[in-house]
């Protein structure tokens, strides 16, 4: 999780919250936030996510990832991602998000 913005993790994941003072993180996926274990059901939760915070969001399934470089973030594995903010965008395997 050290690669998104932030570590402010989603509500579905509070029980994993510590009290750090300092929230920043190494920011990988530029400005982005990171939902990982992803299923369908959970676009409620997210775009509630989005609404409080103000960061979209990456929604990766378990058999999906994301492949990191300077200047591109690109879907891989078997499922599309997601991104979730004011609407659902999907980008399939091979996609790039930037």
């Amino acid at each position: 999780m050290v690669i998104k913005e932030r570590f402010k993790t989603p509500i579905y994941f509070k029980m994993y919250e510590v009290r750090l003072k300092d929230l920043n993180s190494i920011n990988l996926v530029k400005g982005y936030d990171i939902w990982p274990h992803y299923q369908k059901g959970m676009d409620k939760d997210i775009i509630n996510y989005y609404k409080n915070y103000k960061i979209k969001v990456i929604s990766i399934p378990e058999d999906s990832g994301l492949y990191v470089t300077e200047k591109s973030i690109e879907v891989i594995g078997l499922s599309s991602v997601f991104i979730l903010a004011e609407d659902k965008k999907e980008i399939k395997p091979k996609g790039k998000i930037i």
